[in-house]
C-alpha cells in the first residue's frame, strides 16, 4: 500500500489544533466571565444591592455584559438586561453631543449668549451672568449655584405651568442668586446644564425629549427619561440609601433636571451609547475640537462637554461621569489608550452600591487591561 503524501496530512493536523486551540479559548472566556459574574453578585450580596449590572465595551462592540440580582427589593423578580436604570448626570454627555452637533451643523454657535437667546432671563438677573454663553455653560465656567433636587429652594408651589415651563421659572429663579466665589474658574453646577438644555431648545424649536430620541433613532439608542417604574411598574424600582424602594412617583425637581439628569436607559442601550462615545474619542472626532470646544479646561478637574476627564500618574487619560438621581447609581469609564469603556449600574444610591462598583471597576480594568 503507498503511503498518503505528507501534504494529505498536514492540514488535516493544523485544522483539528487550531479547532482544540479555539475551543480552549472559548471553554476559559467562558469560564472567565462567570468568574466575573460571580464576583460582581458576591459584591451585590456583600453590600445589599438589590440590581447590579456591567458592561465591558471596545470600538467593535460590546464584550461583556451581566444584570444580576431582582428588580425591586422584597421580590423575586429576576435581573434582566432590558432592565431600565435612571443614569442621571450622566445625562449630560449626550446633552453634550446634541450642543456639538448642533454647533457643527450651524445651527447653534459655540459663544452664542444665554440671555440673547432666551431674554425671558433678563429681568432682575445678576450682571455677572448676562455674558454666559454655550462654551461657558458646558465646560462649568458659568458661577451659577450648586443647585441639586434634594436643595429646599425654590419651593415647586411657587412655579406654574407643566415642567418644561416651570424649568425656564427655575433658570429665572438661578440668575437672581448671587454667585458662588471665583476659585479657580471651574464650578460644577446642574443649573449649567439646565440653562444648555434650554438653549438647544431654543435654538431648534424642538424640546429636549425630541432631540435625545430623535439622535437615538438615528443611532438605533432607545433613550426614555424619568423613573422606569412610572412607565412600567414591572420594570426596575429605584431604591434609597436605606434599601427603601422607590414606588412609582414623578419628583418636580428632577423634571427640572432633564437636560442635567433626566435620561433612563437599558444597559445594552447604554453600552451602544459608550461605545459611539469611544469611538469619538480615539479616533479625535471633532467633538471636542471644534472651536469653542477645545477641550475645554481649567487647572483640575479637566472638564469637556458632558465629561470629567482625570489624568493617571502614569498620564494616561481617562473621562468618567457618575449619576446619582437618588434611588440608582450609575458610574461609566472610557479608557481611549487601552480602548476600552466600563460602565456599572446600581439600582439603589448608598455608600455600599458605591463600594461595590467601584470595586467591580478596578477588578475589570485588571482583567481587560
Amino acid at each position: 500500500m503507498s503511503a498518503l503524501p505528507k501534504s494529505g496530512l498536514r492540514p488535516t493536523f493544523v485544522t483539528m489544533r487550531t479547532v482544540l486551540l479555539l475551543f480552549t479559548v472559548l471553554v476559559a472566556s467562558v469560564a472567565q466571565a462567570q468568574s466575573m459574574a460571580g464576583y460582581a453578585d458576591s459584591l451585590r450580596l456583600v453590600y445589599g444591592v438589590p440590581e447590579l449590572g456591567y458592561a465591558v465595551v471596545d470600538s467593535t462592540g460590546t464584550l461583556e455584559l451581566e444584570m444580576l440580582g431582582v428588580k425591586q427589593a422584597g421580590t423575586h423578580r429576576a435581573a434582566e438586561a432590558t432592565d431600565h436604570f435612571r443614569i442621571g448626570s450622566i445625562t449630560k454627555t449626550m446633552t453634550g453631543i446634541l450642543a456639538k452637533e448642533l454647533v457643527e451643523n450651524g445651527v447653534l454657535k459655540a459663544d452664542v449668549r444665554l440671555f440673547d437667546l432666551i431674554p425671558e432671563l433678563m429681568p432682575k438677573s445678576r450682571k455677572v451672568y448676562r455674558g454666559l454663553t454655550l462654551t461657558d455653560l458646558l465646560a462649568f465656567h458659568a458661577r451659577l449655584l450648586p443647585w441639586t433636587y434634594t436643595d429646599s429652594a425654590p419651593d415647586p408651589a411657587s412655579f406654574t405651568g407643566d415642567a418644561d415651563a416651570q424649568r425656564l421659572q427655575l433658570m429665572q429663579w438661578a440668575v437672581r442668586q448671587a454667585p458662588v466665589p471665583k476659585g479657580n474658574g471651574y464650578h460644577f453646577s446642574n443649573l449649567s446644564y439646565v440653562a444648555v438644555g434650554l438653549i438647544l431648545e431654543r435654538s431648534t424649536g424642538r424640546s429636549f425629549r425630541e432631540l435625545v430620541q430623535e439622535w437615538g433613532r438615528a443611532h438605533g439608542i432607545d433613550f426614555r427619561f424619568g423613573a422606569p417604574n412610572v412607565a412600567d411598574s414591572q420594570d426596575t424600582w429605584g431604591h434609597t440609601a436605606d434599601g427603601t424602594p422607590q414606588a412609582p412617583s414623578a419628583d418636580p425637581k428632577l423634571e427640572w433636571l432633564l437636560a442635567a439628569g433626566g435620561i433612563s436607559m437599558s444597559l445594552p442601550e447604554h453600552a451602544a451609547l459608550a461605545r459611539i462615545q469611544l469611538i469619538a474619542v480615539i479616533d479625535k472626532v471633532p467633538w471636542i475640537s471644534k472651536p469653542g470646544f477645545a477641550q475645554l479646561q481649567q487647572k483640575e478637574p479637566l472638564y469637556a462637554p458632558g465629561w470629567r476627564w482625570a489624568t493617571d500618574a502614569d498620564s494616561t487619560v481617562r473621562l468618567y461621569h457618575v449619576g446619582n438621581p437618588g434611588s440608582f447609581l450609575a458610574e461609566v469609564f472610557l479608557h481611549p489608550y487601552s480602548n476600552r469603556a466600563y460602565l456599572l449600574y446600581a439600582n439603589e444610591q448608598s455608600d455600599g452600591a458605591k463600594a461595590a462598583l467601584d470595586a467591580l471597576y478596578l477588578r475589570l480594568v485588571k482583567r481587560n487591561e
